[in-house]
């Protein structure tokens, strides 16, 4: 509840540019947390704007730093988080727009750091969300194609580590 406090802290100052890239960062988990309040009491409308102003911040720091892997993957989420939305309204073009943005930046830090496990899990993740909308849109060969794409990756990443307990649920879906 502290984030959606620091949320509504920061929507007084109105010009969010003039903070530190930290206090952006903090209100961009406000926006999150607000967000996701919205959609787990069902109001998807609030939830994306909420999402909406925590991408507009995502979107002004990894201008800022395109080399900071850590405001990508922000820049990413905030694309899912709005697709989740989109998906869950119906509007599947939208959800797939904003779902192939945050696919793009992770396709990026996959291959800017391949050994990376977390980038390449986000990256099979991406791959069954887009396979999702297609299912959704009844692009069956579509959902399949993207679908088995993500499981090569995960496939990869169980084989490296078999103890590992998310990568074999991952596995097992």
């Amino acid at each position: 509840m502290a984030t959606s406090k620091a949320a509504a802290y920061f929507e007084q100052f109105g010009n969010l540019e003039d903070l530190s890239p930290s206090q952006q960062r903090n209100a961009m988990a406000g926006f999150v947390s607000k967000g996701n309040i919205f959609v787990a009491q069902g109001q998807l409308p609030e939830a994306l704007t909420a999402y909406q102003k925590s991408l507009a911040i995502s979107e002004r720091l990894a201008a800022m730093d395109p080399k900071n892997a850590d405001w990508q993957r922000d820049l990413a989420v905030s694309y899912d988080r709005i697709g989740d939305v989109f998906q869950a309204q119906g509007n599947l073009e939208g959800a797939l727009d904003a779902f192939r943005s945050g696919m793009g930046i992770i396709e990026c830090l996959a291959a800017m750091d391949p050994k990376n496990a977390d980038w390449q899990r986000e990256l099979s993740v991406s791959h069954n969300k887009i396979g999702g909308v297609f299912q959704a849109q009844g692009n069956l060969e579509g959902a399949l194609d993207v679908f088995r794409s993500g499981m090569e990756i995960i496939k990869l990443l169980a084989a490296m580590d078999p103890k590992n307990a998310q990568w074999q649920r991952d596995l097992s879906n």
